[in-house]
């Protein structure tokens, strides 16, 4: 359901009848997260590159114990998401 929803966002992103000029997409650490933005605005261009991604702490939703809220490693992280 997720996949189909960021599908059905970055649709509509790309037919707004004004462009959005992303240059940066802020994001938290989390990895639901990061999927999301990657799924949903991971082929935008800027000036013909791809946007760059910050996954910072400053954004990142509550602390729970839930599985989808814990943190996982930066090194593993970032093997994950390259972007």
């Amino acid at each position: 359901r997720g996949k189909h929803q960021c599908k059905k966002l970055r649709k509509e992103l790309e037919e707004m009848e004004r462009y959005l000029d992303w240059e940066l997409c802020v994001v938290s650490p989390l990895t639901r997260t990061l999927q999301t933005a990657l799924l949903t605005v991971g082929a935008v261009r800027h000036e013909g590159e791809p946007i760059k991604f910050l996954a910072t702490e400053m954004c990142r939703e509550r602390v729970t114990m839930c599985p989808a809220d814990s943190r996982r490693n930066k090194s593993v992280l970032e093997e994950e998401f390259p972007e």
